[in-house]
């Protein structure tokens, strides 16, 4: 009775269900719709057993999402119901999640295919931070999304979508997961025009420059920016871009009236870029202060 009552019960069945009718979008739309509300996460301090049944629930799923994905390529309902329950995934403990790669993969192959939907932007944008500040995930995940050109989709989603916070917001923050201890994704992110996505993402606003939503979208553009500076060609390009100066400009003129948080943002990507160009900051955070708080703001 105990092992029936366990939610990945509910999640194999309704996996099988939808496999059976996989043809059917809409019935695949409201299996990911129903997985979306009953899958409940193991806890941390789960039995290995637990948590081996919920792996293998996951891993099935996500192969199975990979399967209909193929099946229903141009269809944006269906997408749009994956990428909410892949992102909801995501969030929880990364010992669920045992195989990155192909969650990576379906991520940005849904993201790639459906640039025309923000809803996709910003639940994929989720899914890449989230597994790329999970210890047990990052490692596998950095590569992979490296060799799927992800930086490259998620600045396009912020092109696409310039003008919608929540999206800004959560690429700005997914650069950074993906950047954090990787060169490659770094240079990824410099060569297709990050660092320009970034700063325009700071520069703009909706009501007012510090609204809630504008202010979000700023902390995390210095966030991104201040991980960026750890790799030797990123930096040269944030000096000779100008964006160091603009952020001086900014930070010297505030006269105070920046928000405390903003203010502090700024200081540590200014502090990061004098560390860097005294070749006191290693290509990683080598401090653990500021280690922390890029992964306490992602």
């Amino acid at each position: 009775k105990e092992k029936m009552n366990h939610p990945t019960i509910a999640i194999d069945i309704i996996t099988e269900t939808m496999s059976t009718h996989r043809t059917v979008s809409a019935l695949n739309v409201v299996g990911c719709r129903l997985l979306w509300n009953i899958f409940i996460p193991a806890p941390l301090d789960a039995c290995d057993e637990t948590l081996e049944a919920y792996s293998n629930s996951v891993n099935k799923l996500v192969s199975y999402l990979h399967t209909v994905s193929q099946k229903h390529k141009e269809n944006l309902s269906l997408h749009e119901t994956m990428v909410c329950l892949l992102s909801k995934i995501s969030c929880y403990d990364g010992s669920m999640l045992t195989e990155v790669e192909p969650f990576v993969v379906l991520v940005i192959k849904i993201m790639s295919r459906h640039d025309n939907s923000w809803i996709i932007a910003l639940h994929g944008c989720q899914c890449l931070r989230n597994i790329c500040t999970r210890e047990l995930t990052a490692s596998i995940a950095r590569p992979k999304i490296e060799a799927c050109d992800g930086a490259k989709v998620i600045t396009s989603c912020m092109n696409q979508f310039s003008r919608n916070h929540q999206v800004q917001s959560e690429a700005c923050a997914a650069l950074a997961a993906i950047s954090m201890s990787s060169v490659p994704n770094k240079k990824a992110v410099l060569k297709c025009g990050g660092i320009e996505q970034i700063l325009k993402a700071y520069d703009s606003y909706l009501i007012s420059p510090y609204d809630e939503f504008s202010l979000n979208t700023k902390l995390q553009a210095c966030i991104t920016l201040t991980v960026l500076t750890t790799e030797s060609t990123c930096l040269d390009a944030l000096v000779k871009g100008g964006v160091v100066s603009i952020m001086e400009d900014i930070s010297n003129e505030s006269d105070g009236n920046l928000p405390e948080s903003l203010a502090q943002a700024i200081e540590n990507f200014l502090g990061a870029v004098s560390r860097g160009r005294n070749n006191t900051f290693s290509a990683e955070l080598t401090d653990s202060a500021d280690k922390e708080s890029v992964f306490q703001w992602l």
